[in-house]
């Protein structure tokens, strides 16, 4: 009995460990969100490389319960409440997590795409010599 009520201890420490992860992910997220519209790219990459060490985080986790998880159910085949609460919980953060992640990725490939559209309309002004409206050369100067 004191093995199961260990194994239901390391679950809830695993599954609370992995929610406060993906609520550090949304966090990270909203202000990723940020730094897109106000154009910080500095911003942007800082964040993106948090993002990178907190997801290797959520997945460490994810290693680590799906084998408890077998182990918790085997000996606790009626799921305990606190750790349904938990398993129900982290699901959300991570539908959350994956809309405002499909929503930052749409907002940058729309900046994106505008910069292209500057950078084309920037090209097209520049495009032309400042010298071409000047006509053909007729006499050239070999004095020099």
């Amino acid at each position: 009995m004191a093995q199961v009520v260990q194994i239901l201890k390391l679950m809830r420490e695993y599954l609370t460990r992995q929610r406060d992860g993906f609520k550090s992910y949304l966090s990270l997220l909203e202000k990723e969100e940020e730094a897109i519209l106000r154009d910080d790219s500095e911003k942007l990459e800082y964040y993106i490389r948090i993002e990178q060490s907190i997801v290797q985080e959520i997945c460490t986790l994810q290693r680590v319960i799906n084998p408890l998880e077998e182990i918790y159910l085997r000996a606790y085949p009626e799921k305990e409440d606190s750790i349904q609460e938990l398993e129900d919980s982290l699901n959300r953060l991570k539908e959350k997590v994956l809309l405002k992640n499909k929503n930052n990725r749409q907002v940058l490939k729309e900046r994106l795409e505008s910069l292209r559209q500057e950078i084309k309309s920037l090209g097209k002004r520049f495009n032309s010599s400042p010298y071409a409206r000047i006509g053909v050369p007729s006499m050239v100067d070999l004095t020099s």
